[in-house]
């Protein structure tokens, strides 16, 4: 993902644009160090939104598949017992990902 990493390093250089344009005054520590990590914070932030988004998305492929693989098994009755519990591990996670771990992170 490219886009990203261009925008942390406009980011970036708008956060050391006022310490480079200064000239002979030097900028407290204080205050480098908060806008350094105010910026830290908001790339963190946008980094777990996308974490949380590509782990929803691969829960939800995962219970799909397992699901429709376990339909098919238990209806075709080429493995009757496999099938039904890979329907009720795909229902099982899908009630996971979708109900509860969300209703956890919101805590």
């Amino acid at each position: 993902m490219p886009l990203p990493n261009v925008l942390a390093a406009i980011e970036s250089m708008l956060l050391l644009a006022p310490l480079l344009l200064e000239g002979s005054r030097y900028p407290d520590i204080a205050t480098v160090i908060q806008q350094l990590s105010g910026g830290i914070a908001a790339n963190a932030t946008q980094f777990v939104i996308a974490l949380d988004s590509a782990a929803t998305r691969l829960a939800r492929l995962a219970y799909v598949a397992a699901f429709l693989i376990g339909a098919l098994l238990y209806f075709t009755q080429l493995h009757k017992n496999l099938g039904r519990d890979m329907v009720t591990g795909g229902l099982f996670l899908a009630v996971l990902s979708e109900f509860i771990l969300p209703a956890l992170i919101k805590l």
